[in-house]
């Protein structure tokens, strides 16, 4: 259950968030792109953590977050209603309370553990004077007085160091990371060209980046798409898919080699397998025949003169 706390200038996300296999399933029901499903959830989530009752989602306009988001609003209500049972429950953000604490700097949990400590080094050891005691009593408040004395932004600047030095980057499974990292230059690309839905996860967009297309490609085909008034990802993938089809087979054409010639002599049953050699011969790119070659030309041609 969400509780009133005070306003909290930031939130957490959970170090799994980006590979979370429900974005893909909210994106298959709601028939739309991983990216946008992801980006609707941050608008949620933000609004939510600034909610009077944190973790509500009274707040959340679709029509605003589809502004927001380059999106229609249609899209953005077909994302929210598969998001339903999945990461919101009503309007309740799933798991809020586990994943948002009221408060972050734990220290009454260090300080119990600080007692437990000491407990364990002084067990055995009957005679502590009541000096010593009153000694250990203020050392032990020691920890929740520096707590009080450190400001929020403090704490939290010291909790992202110790996340960056803990944390490994994702991998992805089958997939080298320089196809990732052209994926996401190629979204941003198309973005900036005034494509809004993008995928860097599109199995097509993978495909042709696997047969060696190039970024300035899909800048290109994006410029097209908009000229044509159809500003639409697959769209601009088709162009490109296309493009390289094309080029593939004008390729493969320039180098086809014409079959040789069969060559026959009058007055010679069959093809001449000295003209035949020639004819094979001629097939080797040279600028021309040399004067021997055309001295047994000419020698070969005169009884069909004669």
């Amino acid at each position: 259950m969400a509780t009133i706390h005070q306003r909290q200038p930031w939130l957490r996300l959970w170090t799994d968030m980006p590979n979370d296999p429900k974005w893909r399933t909210i994106a298959k029901v709601s028939k739309q792109s991983i990216a946008s499903v992801m980006a609707v959830y941050l608008h949620i989530i933000v609004s939510a953590s600034n909610a009077t009752e944190r973790g509500r989602t009274h707040d959340v306009c679709n029509e605003d977050v589809a502004n927001a988001l380059d999106l229609e609003c249609e899209q953005v209500d077909a994302i929210v209603n598969a998001m339903q049972g999945r990461v919101l429950d009503g309007d309740q953000v799933s798991g809020w309370d586990k994943r948002q604490p009221g408060r972050e700097d734990g220290s009454a949990e260090r300080a119990k553990e600080w007692r437990e400590a000491k407990k364990q080094a002084n067990k055995g050891d009957l005679h502590v004077s009541g000096a010593d005691s009153v000694s250990t009593e203020r050392t032990q408040t020691q920890p929740n007085a520096a707590e009080r004395n450190r400001t929020l932004e403090e704490r939290r600047g010291e909790e992202i160091r110790e996340e960056k030095n803990t944390q490994t980057p994702p991998t992805f499974a089958n997939e080298p990371s320089t196809s990732v990292t052209k994926a996401g230059a190629v979204c941003v690309v198309l973005k900036s060209e005034r494509i809004p839905s993008v995928n860097p996860s599109h199995p097509e967009l993978l495909a042709l980046l696997a047969k060696g297309a190039e970024v300035g490609q899909f800048t290109a085909a994006a410029q097209i798409a908009v000229k044509a008034g159809k500003p639409e990802f697959a769209y601009v993938l088709g162009i490109v898919k296309r493009q390289m089809e094309s080029a593939a087979a004008i390729a493969a054409t320039s180098m086809t080699v014409p079959a040789p010639i069969a060559v026959t002599v009058p007055g010679r049953p069959g093809v001449d397998p000295t003209l035949a050699r020639l004819d094979a011969e001629a097939l080797v790119p040279r600028k021309g025949p040399s004067a021997e070659e055309r001295a047994r030309i000419a020698e070969l041609l005169k009884p069909v003169v004669a």
